[in-house]
């Protein structure tokens, strides 16, 4: 028997984090949450308010494409899109939404400075897990890689 969680919205107040950590903690033992309705929870949601507010961006930047980021492209239809990713391993993803969506491929890297740099990139072969990160420790050989 899977158990359903519940969410339960209050009225608009400040709660200490640790008054909410304990109260989701005594919550929990029912199966409920206690959430701010306020608060974005995921993207979905995002874009529900988005259009709720009438929010209809003309242009998006998707800053580290990788493989896309298809609930935004269809959230925003008629938007045109920057797809921006430094690796050649997005370029092929890139080129595939490009004939979907209106945008411009930009296969470069984002920095503070002007000019040209060199990173040193660790690609994954999922690429959406690519990183700048240092590999060590343990936890990283565990849970990232």
């Amino acid at each position: 028997m899977t158990s359903k969680i519940h969410k339960i919205s209050v009225p608009k107040f400040r709660l200490s984090r640790f008054l909410y950590r304990k109260i989701n903690s005594f919550l929990g033992i029912f199966n409920l949450t206690l959430v701010n309705i306020n608060s974005v929870t995921n993207w979905n949601h995002f874009y529900e308010l988005s259009k709720f507010h009438k929010f209809s961006p003309k242009t998006i930047f998707d800053i580290g494409v990788a493989y896309g980021t298809p609930s935004l492209y269809a959230a925003y239809p008629n938007a045109f899109f920057y797809l921006i990713d430094p690796l050649e391993e997005s370029v092929p993803f890139m080129k595939k939404w490009s004939e979907k969506i209106k945008s411009k491929i930009l296969n470069i890297a984002l920095g503070s400075e002007k000019g040209i740099n060199y990173l040193e990139i660790d690609v994954r072969q999922n690429i959406g897990g690519t990183t700048l990160l240092k590999q060590n420790g343990e936890y990283w050989r565990n849970n990232i890689a």
